[in-house]
Parts: structure tokens; C-alpha cells; sequence
């Protein structure tokens, strides 16, 4: 009868190779055609509902995943129930509002290891070795860009700006 180490362990290299599965055979997974780069840093983003513009107190802070040219993601706990939102990025003393659409949500689990693993990849969060438990289960929400923001509504931006 294997030890419950040695279970943990097996348990642990099967969700690594569920992972590690090749993206090719899993049309969800990666789609981009930019290469993203990890943005671990707390930014704003404002819903836009319909085609009306955001104020400034309906911007709320996020924690964002990875960022490329033509799009980002963020965690949230709870799924957006809007599809356009405006991204208010601070990078290099610059900040940047740009239009975005969601692409995806996603349900994950982020550890206090770092790791973010998707949640239909865990058949049991009881089977996880004990540096892995206690996560928390938050949504990832993936967007790509559709235009810098100038704060105005979609209806009001010339014909050429226009989604």
C-alpha cells in the first residue's frame, strides 16, 4: 500500500502533466497572436455599459495577469456581468485608457505559491499536496483591445475610431 506521501506526489505529477498538455489538442488555450508577458500589478478598469462613458468613481482596482500589445487579463472573484470595459493602465509615468472586450472568463485557483491553475484541471482540491491547499478560487478574465480611450462613448467617436 503506497504512503500517503508517495500518493500526494503521484497526484501532484498528474495535475503537472494535465497542465502540461499540449496546447495544440486544447482549442481554449492559447489563440493570441501576440506574445503576452506577465503584468503582475494592481491597475483600474471601469465597465462601460453600453455606449455610455465611465466617470472616474465607477473605476475599481484589479490585479492583472499578463499584458501584450493587443490585449490583458485580470483576476476578479466575482465574473463581470458587462462585455466593454476601459482599462486605465499606469506604466513609465504614463497612463493609458484604452477600450476593451472580453475574450474569456475563466475559473481558476491562485495559490500562495503563485501559481494559477485552472479550475476543470482539479478533480479535488482535498487531493493536492498541503503546500498547494487553501487556495483561492477567482475568475481570470481575458480581454483584448479594441482602441485607446478619450473618453468619450463609442457612438461619439468619429467613424474611423469606432468598434
Amino acid at each position: 500500500m503506497p504512503s500517503v506521501d508517495a500518493e500526494a506526489q503521484a497526484e501532484f505529477y498528474r495535475l503537472v502533466t494535465r497542465l502540461m498538455r499540449d496546447a495544440a489538442d486544447d482549442p481554449s488555450r492559447e489563440r493570441r497572436g501576440q506574445r503576452r508577458q506577465l503584468f503582475l500589478s494592481a491597475q483600474q478598469i471601469a465597465p462601460l455599459q453600453g455606449d455610455r462613458p465611465t466617470s472616474d468613481d465607477s473605476y475599481r482596482k484589479v490585479h492583472c495577469y499578463d499584458i501584450s500589445k493587443g490585449g490583458f487579463s485580470f483576476f476578479t472573484l466575482e465574473p463581470p456581468d458587462y462585455t466593454k470595459l476601459i482599462a486605465r493602465l499606469n506604466a513609465a509615468d504614463e497612463v493609458i485608457e484604452m477600450l476593451a472586450e472580453i475574450s474569456y472568463v475563466r475559473p481558476v485557483y491562485l495559490f500562495s505559491t503563485g501559481d494559477v491553475i485552472r479550475a476543470d484541471d482539479i478533480e479535488s482540491l482535498d487531493d493536492l499536496p498541503p503546500q498547494l491547499q487553501q487556495p483561492v478560487f477567482a475568475y481570470l478574465v481575458g480581454c483584448h483591445f479594441l482602441r485607446r480611450w478619450r473618453n468619450r462613448s463609442p457612438a461619439e467617436a468619429p467613424e474611423t475610431e469606432k468598434p
